[in-house]
């Protein structure tokens, strides 16, 4: 009896290990309490996509959705998130289940986790306070770190909340400061993902990239080898720093660089064809001189030519065959074709339409 029940319990053991993934579930659950004076009651979990503007919220980057009970409780579960480590948002939509995106006043948390993960999140008074909240489960230092992030970015900004901030002068120490916070904050990058979320997130990458490119290529050698190197948020970060070359004229894409060698290699071949076309037509003009172009070469191929020659050569170019010639001059066809022969070698022709051309000589002569 021991023997069969160890056999089925072996196998339930390898169909669980090799389906769970399959079937994998994230979880997300806690209570975000006294949401209700500004918000609504449903709550939507969005990602972050790789190779869209991190600010950017659409409909279509939803994937989920939970309705919050009276005292703010909720349980969010679904399969739908991509294998690799995402950034997601979980916000809170307006009444009515409108779905908004809202900086200030701020109706979102941003966290790192996958189609596994298992987070619980509490937030006491959302609506007044929605970053003093409490984190549990997965990811739980990388989380944290994006929350001590967002605290210290709204210190900064708040800060610089002035007239006087937002152009001319006081808007270029505004963002240096916010560089400088992001900078200090990336150091050491300890979580690739949360790096990349701040440098996305709160920074233009192309202004920071021309003020401090040295400080972007170092952190994306950091990012390509630490255990994050192929997560799409790196190649995507990668891509973004190599279309901000191309378009300052730093570097140029690799597809171009082929592009313009094949079209300058096929510019040169086609020059290089026609003028051996050129120096083909110059030769041929040069081996078959007319008698009004080069009347001397021309009396020196016909005296080069026997008597008989002559005579045939008279007729091939009155378009008499080889027959009509041999019974004109009382010849053999064999013998007729031997001269012939040796009149192409002597003038340097191929066939009987070059003939033509020594026609007025043969008459003056």
């Amino acid at each position: 009896m021991k023997r069969p029940f160890l056999f089925i319990s072996c196998q339930l053991l390898i169909i669980s290990f090799f389906v769970q993934p399959v079937f994998a579930q994230y979880e997300i659950k806690g209570q975000l309490a006294n949401c209700d004076s500004l918000w609504g009651n449903t709550i939507f979990l969005s990602i972050i996509k790789p190779d869209a503007p991190f600010g950017l919220f659409s409909g279509n980057h939803t994937i989920n959705s939970a309705t919050l009970d009276s005292l703010g409780n909720f349980v969010m579960k679904g399969n739908n998130l991509p294998k690799e480590n995402y950034l997601v948002r979980l916000i809170l939509g307006g009444k009515g289940g409108k779905r908004v995106f809202s900086e200030a006043p701020k109706n979102y948390l941003t966290l790192l986790m996958n189609n596994q993960s298992k987070t619980q999140i509490n937030a006491t008074d959302f609506s007044a306070n929605p970053l003093a909240y409490t984190l549990q489960g997965d990811f739980l230092n990388q989380n944290k770190r994006i929350k001590a992030l967002d605290l210290m970015m709204k210190e900064v900004l708040e800060n610089y909340q002035n007239p006087y901030s937002l152009k001319g002068e006081g808007q270029k120490l505004t963002q240096n400061k916010v560089y400088q916070a992001i900078r200090s904050f990336s150091k050491p990058i300890e979580y690739p993902l949360v790096t990349l979320y701040a440098i996305e997130d709160y920074t233009s990458v192309e202004s920071g990239f021309l003020n401090n490119r040295s400080y972007y290529e170092e952190v994306l050698q950091k990012f390509k080898q630490s255990t994050e190197k192929s997560s799409p948020y790196v190649k995507a970060f990668e891509k973004h720093l190599k279309v901000i070359k191309f378009k300052q004229g730093i570097e140029q894409p690799k597809t171009s660089v082929y592009k313009s060698l094949f079209f300058a290699l096929l510019l040169v071949v086609i020059i290089l064809i026609g003028y051996i076309v050129y120096l083909k037509k110059q030769l041929l003009k040069a081996r078959l001189p007319t008698p009004n172009n080069d009347q001397t070469a021309t009396d020196h191929l016909i005296e080069q030519l026997t008597k008989r020659e002559r005579e045939i050569l008279y007729f091939l170019a009155q378009e008499y065959q080889n027959k009509e010639i041999a019974s004109e001059l009382n010849l053999g066809l064999s013998t007729v074709k031997t001269h012939v022969a040796n009149i192409y070698q002597k003038l340097d022709i191929q066939n009987r339409q070059q003939t033509k051309q020594f026609k007025a000589l043969l008459i003056k002569n």
